[in-house]
């Protein structure tokens, strides 16, 4: 074989080898762009919950009455 076949055939190979790795590469970052949207979407909900249970805590004084902790509860997700 001549070498401009042996140097074609090279290129072709890392060629096809740069296609392989991006299309994983682009198939990893969907993956963690599905993943983050999901983690934003339960930083969002988690953020809203903290600041409607601060000012449930600033709305009300010390000492905290059962009423109190009753709204925290139910803001929490935690009452029966």
């Amino acid at each position: 074989m001549k070498i401009k076949t042996n140097l074609r055939f090279g290129f072709g190979f890392l060629f096809m080898v740069v296609i392989f790795f991006g299309g994983i590469s682009l198939c990893y970052m969907n993956k963690v762009s599905a993943s983050s949207k999901m983690i934003l979407k339960d930083n969002y909900e988690s953020f809203k919950s903290t600041r409607a249970m601060r000012e449930i805590l600033y709305e009300n004084a010390l000492p905290f009455s059962d009423a109190l902790a009753y709204k925290l509860t139910k803001q929490l997700g935690l009452e029966h």
